[in-house]
C-alpha cells in the first residue's frame, strides 16, 4: 500500500458439498498492516486508525471496503448480469462500521492488526447451492495522497567563515550572514554597511559568518557531497588536536561545545570553532526534521506491506 494508490483483491466461494450451505457467523477477516519503519519504540501517533500505547489518533489515510457478491468474480464484470452486493466493512473514517487497528509486537515485530467479523449472511442471496452457485468475497483498498501533510519546508543550515571580499562577490552563493553580536539572528541580502557591522577582523583580514539553506530533499543531496554530519574538532587532556563526528561526541564533549559562545571569539581559530558548534545544533535540528518525516510520512511513503487472513466457515443449512 503506497500513497495514492487503491486496488482489489477477490476470490470465488463455491460449494461443492451434497447439501446447502452458507457462510458461518464465525466466520473472520483479519486485516494485518506492517512496515519496515514501524519501531516498537516510538509512540506510533500518526494514524487514526493506529493508536499508539497513549491513544492518541490522527487522520486516517487508508480505507477498506470488504464487499460479498451473489455472483462469482468474472459475472461481477458482466454488466448485464443482476447482481447483489453486502457491505461486510467499511473503515473509512467517517464510516459507521469504522474499526480499531491494535498494536501488536510478538518478537520484536510490530504490526497493527484488525479482525472483522463477517457475520450469517441470512439473505438466501448468499446461500451456496450445492455445485451451481457461487459467491465472491471483495477486498477494496484506497491510499489517500499524504505528501502534503508534512512538512518539508524547514531548512537545513551550512556555516562558513569566510572573508568578507568573498562574500561580497558571491552573494548569490549564500543566503546571508550570522549577526556578529549574537550569533543567532540570521541577515538577508546583507549590504555594504550591514556586512561592515558584522565582520571580524584577525591579522588585519575581514571575515564574516556566512550560510547557507538546503531544504529537506536538497541536503540529501547536499550531505551525499561533503559527507553530510558535522565533524567537530576537539582537544584533548595532552592538548593534541582530533575530529569527531557529531553522533559519537560524548557528554563532556558536548558540554565543551557549549562554552564556545561568540562573545568569546577572539581569532580565526575560535571563530572556525564556534560555527561548528552552529553546524551541531543545525544538524540536531534537521535530524528531528528527518525523524519527523520518517515518522509521519515514511510508513506510506516507503510502502506498507498489507496481509489479508480469511478464516471462512461454511455450515450448512438445514
Amino acid at each position: 500500500l503506497e500513497s495514492g494508490s487503491s486496488g482489489s483483491w477477490g476470490l470465488d466461494i463455491s460449494n461443492k458439498s451434497e447439501v446447502l450451505a452458507q457462510i458461518s457467523s464465525s466466520s473472520k477477516i483479519k486485516i494485518c498492516l506492517q512496515s519496515p519503519h514501524f519501531d516498537i519504540n516510538h509512540h506510533h501517533d500518526t494514524w487514526d486508525f493506529l493508536h499508539d500505547v497513549e491513544g492518541k489518533t490522527i487522520d486516517n489515510p487508508i480505507n477498506f471496503t470488504i464487499d460479498m457478491y451473489n455472483c462469482s468474480l468474472e459475472e461481477l464484470k458482466d454488466n448485464t448480469i443482476s447482481k447483489k452486493k453486502v457491505a461486510v466493512l467499511d473503515t473509512s473514517i467517517n464510516g459507521e462500521d469504522a474499526i480499531k487497528f491494535d498494536m501488536i509486537i510478538e518478537e520484536d515485530n510490530l504490526s497493527y492488526e484488525a479482525i472483522i467479523n463477517v457475520g450469517k449472511l441470512l439473505d438466501n442471496s448468499f446461500l451456496l447451492e450445492y455445485n451451481t452457485k457461487k459467491i465472491c468475497l471483495v477486498i477494496n483498498w484506497t491510499v489517500d495522497e499524504v505528501t502534503g501533510a508534512t512538512d518539508t519546508s524547514k531548512k537545513y543550515v551550512s556555516y562558513y567563515v569566510i572573508e568578507t571580499s568573498e562574500y561580497t562577490n558571491n552573494k548569490a552563493k549564500y543566503k546571508g550572514l550570522i549577526s556578529k553580536d549574537d550569533g543567532k539572528t540570521e541577515i538577508e541580502g546583507a549590504g555594504a554597511d550591514v556586512i561592515s557591522a558584522n565582520t571580524f577582523t584577525f591579522d588585519n583580514k575581514n571575515y564574516v559568518i556566512a550560510y547557507k539553506e538546503h531544504d529537506y530533499f536538497d541536503y540529501l543531496i547536499y550531505s551525499s557531497s561533503v559527507g553530510g554530519e558535522v565533524m567537530i574538532t576537539l582537544t584533548d587532556n595532552m592538548n593534541k588536536i582530533y575530529t569527531k563526528r557529531s553522533t559519537n561526541l560524548s557528554e563532556a564533549e558536548k558540554q565543551e561545545l557549549e562554552y564556545r559562545r561568540i562573545e568569546l571569539v577572539n581569532s580565526l581559530e575560535s571563530l572556525k570553532l564556534y560555527i561548528e558548534k552552529l553546524g551541531y545544533y543545525s544538524y540536531l535540528a534537521f535530524e528531528k526534521t528527518q525523524s519527523d518525516y520518517n515518522k509521519d510520512l515514511g510508513y506510506i511513503s516507503l510502502g506498507l506491506k498489507c496481509r489479508i487472513i480469511l478464516d471462512l466457515k461454511v455450515e450448512q443449512v438445514d
